[in-house]
């Protein structure tokens, strides 16, 4: 779902949809991108889960939302500040799930970049090129 967005779309594709999650580049344009007026279009049953950038989300809007159930909740792995400073609104949100920016670490994970690892080690002793990057 990533690709160029701009203002003005809606900023999760399915606002009607019961959980929005939206990856895009963090930068300039797309900082504070899931506001309060974005989170108010979605369904009050809705969950948000942001894995992608802190910055896409206006945290302070989220806990407003979260606060006044305009959303049921949300499920954040990444924050504009890492870590979130104590205090920061969003920690004391209702119905908030966190974690340390390690969503990624399942096991499934793991065992596909073991794989990768050693299909690239192959790969190299074999004279081939396999996922090159120049840098």
């Amino acid at each position: 779902m990533g690709g160029q967005v701009t203002r003005g779309e809606p900023a999760l594709a399915v606002l009607s949809s019961q959980i929005g999650r939206r990856a895009m580049q963090a930068n300039a344009e797309t900082g504070g991108f899931i506001d309060y007026s974005e989170l108010g279009k979605m369904k009050k049953t809705a969950v948000l889960i942001n894995t992608a950038r802190g910055g896409l989300v206006n945290q302070t809007a989220l806990a407003r939302a979260l606060e006044n159930k305009v959303i049921a909740g949300a499920g954040l792995d990444v924050y504009s500040a890492e870590p979130p400073p104590i205090g920061q609104r969003i920690l004391y949100a209702p119905n908030t799930i966190f974690t340390p920016h390690l969503g990624y670490r399942t096991d499934e994970a793991l065992r596909r970049r073991i794989d990768a690892a050693f299909q690239n080690i192959r790969a190299f002793r074999e004279g081939r090129e396999l996922h090159r990057v120049d840098l």
